[in-house]
């Protein structure tokens, strides 16, 4: 049993959250804190209060009441079960050419199980308010199944397989859709993020674990004591698999505590408590070096009760998990997502706001939420959206975790950029960086030079990633090195692309990182084994001598000014021009005796720590760059 759409109306912060569709498996829920994903998981459990939406909106609306419509999807077994609780409550006449004929218990119980001869999946649709109360039935089971069935009161069905009399067929849709709502919330559970009180119950014989989990001591019991002995090993198996520490899990009678005159405390002498064994106490069978559940973190049990409801629920669940990652491991969390996709039959909605788990889920949908104007709007990919997306990014070279969570991102040259930006933003733009990505391009090489002609390709990968419904958030723009792009073809690439093409006023990022001092600053740091530091002065004595190297400049061509010789270049223009890789390269070379190598992305990173550690304003302008760009981006998605 599923839910295959729902629409949130008029509760907390959600005034309409539009119909949402869902599927069997995984579907997640992303959003930002505040954003509702708390309210819409609250109504996916079919659990809630009237708790109405409060804003200007909705001041002069004639219904205050918040209600949910959900359609609900009920596989036979599910049916099978609701026949059998309603026809146990409930007494049975038999009507035939409209003269009443009592019928014997038995009959009449067979009669009416007959009734729910059901397909293999029945949907209903229904209109609910707080605490499950049905106000209205849109589509019946009735209309699928078999035979008609009639209610009088609450005392009374009556069954007419011949003369086909209708009699009062809104009560019976009424009633039975009530009682299917209720199976619902009674199967399914939810995990909250905060810690449960999962660690002890009293004493019971119950195998079906509550909603809230609360007896899971209870359930775990009955399992070991059961002589489901394979079932209970294939759990253990998987507990071992999320926290490879955990070699056993028992559950026992809690110990008796004695009270100020010495006699047992009653309530603790009726409770069970699980022991969490470690792989040393399992193999030795050492039960004093077990401890209970109650000492371990706040994920140990959340897990037990999640894989506890996967495996021994006979039919179809729905399990609401909130934030898996505010209590596990990110490699624990990503095992758990892997373990409950060998169970397809359930359904899950899980709410993260964790790119590594969105991705090990490959979910049926995702429902992304935002807080906008007073009120919660969501929009819904499904599983074909999201294959397309993950596509894109294969494409691109780009993962879900490079851009999953942000606002806006910010197209940049390479891996040193997208790390050294952030950090020059966070110190002289600090209120610009919030919620901006700055992020990579990884094929630089198809959107320039020679293989310019795959721009267009390229540019609509990524136009398409930053817009529409998706889940990754829309560019600000692009930022490119100079390198050796004439004017005419930075236009053909300005003209190429609608987001904003920008390209720094040096050849590379490099060129903003030739300073004497934090050259030989990260020099010292690593060639510790020199006898004498290098100086400043000395590096900038060797600056000197290589500015005038015409190797490392552009070769003059018809398209660059007759000026762009080392000669003229040997003056201001030195810096933006200047090769500013290989000058580092050779500058680590020489100064070292080669003993240190220069490494891009790594050395980058130390000379751009260093500089705004010690003269931050030496990015001055090029702050100001990223500052224009990102005021400007901002503005046109407003």
């Amino acid at each position: 049993m599923y839910i295959s759409r729902l629409q949130l109306l008029n509760y907390k912060s959600f005034r309409d959250s539009g119909v949402l569709e869902f599927q069997p498996g995984i579907n997640i829920i992303v959003g930002a804190n505040n954003s509702g994903k708390t309210a819409l998981l609250e109504a996916l459990s079919l659990s809630f209060k009237d708790i109405p939406h409060r804003s200007l909106k909705t001041a002069g609306d004639a219904d205050p009441s918040s209600h949910v419509q959900v359609s609900l999807v009920a596989d036979k077994s599910a049916i099978k079960e609701v026949a059998q609780i309603i026809s146990s409550d409930f007494q049975f006449v038999y009507s035939a050419n409209k003269t009443d004929r009592n019928l014997t218990a038995e009959t009449m119980h067979r009669l009416f199980l007959d009734w729910f001869d059901a397909p293999a999946a029945v949907e209903t649709r229904v209109c609910l308010l707080g605490d499950c109360k049905v106000v209205e039935v849109e589509k019946s089971l009735t209309n699928d199944l078999t035979f008609n069935v009639y209610c009088i009161n609450k005392q009374d069905y009556y069954i007419d397989k011949i003369a086909g009399t209708k009699f009062n067929r809104c009560t019976v849709d009424s009633e039975i859709t009530t009682r299917l709502v209720e199976y619902f919330s009674r199967h399914t559970y939810r995990l909250y993020a905060e810690r449960p009180n999962l660690a002890s119950c009293f004493f019971g014989d119950r195998s079906e674990l509550e909603p809230d989990g609360s007896n899971l001591a209870e359930v775990l019991n009955q399992l070991q004591l059961s002589g489901k002995k394979k079932l209970f090993n294939r759990f253990l198996t998987y507990v071992s698999a999320i926290f490879p520490e955990i070699g056993l899990v028992s559950v026992r009678p809690k110990p008796n505590l004695k009270d100020f005159t010495g006699s047992d405390t009653s309530r603790r002498s009726r409770e069970l408590e699980i022991l969490i064994w470690s792989q040393e106490a399992a193999e030795n069978d050492k039960e004093d070096l077990a401890f209970p559940l109650s000492e371990c973190g706040t994920g140990t049990g959340q897990v037990l009760a999640i894989l506890y409801a996967v495996l021994a629920s006979p039919t179809p669940r729905t399990i609401i998990i909130d934030e898996p990652q505010s209590y596990l491991h990110p490699g624990a969390a990503k095992k758990l997502i892997q373990i409950l996709k060998e169970f397809p039959q359930h359904q899950y909605f899980i709410a993260t706001h964790s790119a590594e788990i969105i991705a090990a889920a490959n979910p049926s949908t995702i429902v992304k939420l935002r807080y906008e104007d007073g009120e919660t709007q969501a929009s819904t990919m499904n599983a074909g959206d999201i294959r397309e997306q993950r596509s894109l990014l294969a494409e691109l070279g780009v993962s879900l975790s490079d851009v999953f969570g942000a606002d806006s991102i910010l197209w940049v040259e390479g891996p040193t950029e997208e790390q050294c930006f952030p950090l020059i933003l966070e110190k002289l733009a600090p209120k610009l960086s919030t919620g901006t990505k700055i992020v990579s391009i990884k094929n630089t090489g198809d959107l320039l030079g020679k293989k310019a002609h795959f721009a267009d390709v390229m540019f609509d990968l990524y136009q398409r990633l930053s817009g529409g419904n998706n889940l990754y958030p829309p560019a600000v723009g692009f930022v490119f090195d100079k390198e050796c792009l004439s004017e005419l073809d930075i236009e053909d690439l300005r003209r190429r692309k609608p987001h904003p093409i920008k390209f720094i006023k040096r050849r590379m990022y490099e060129n903003y990182l030739l300073h004497p001092d934090a050259i030989a600053a990260a020099l010292n740091y690593e060639d510790a084994g020199r006898e004498q530091p290098v100086s400043g002065e000395e590096v900038r004595e060797r600056l000197e001598t290589h500015k005038l190297n015409k190797n490392y400049f552009p070769k003059p061509d018809i398209q660059r000014s007759k000026d762009d010789t080392p000669k003229h270049l040997a003056n201001a223009k030195w810096i933006d021009k200047i090769d500013a890789a290989k000058v580092l390269a050779a500058l680590f070379a020489e100064l070292s005796e080669a003993r240190v190598q220069f490494k891009k992305t790594s050395h980058s990173l130390m000379l751009t720590e260093w500089l705004l550690e010690n003269n931050p304003e030496h990015f001055a302008d090029l702050a100001q760059f990223l500052r224009d760009i990102l005021d400007k981006g901002k503005a046109a998605l407003d």
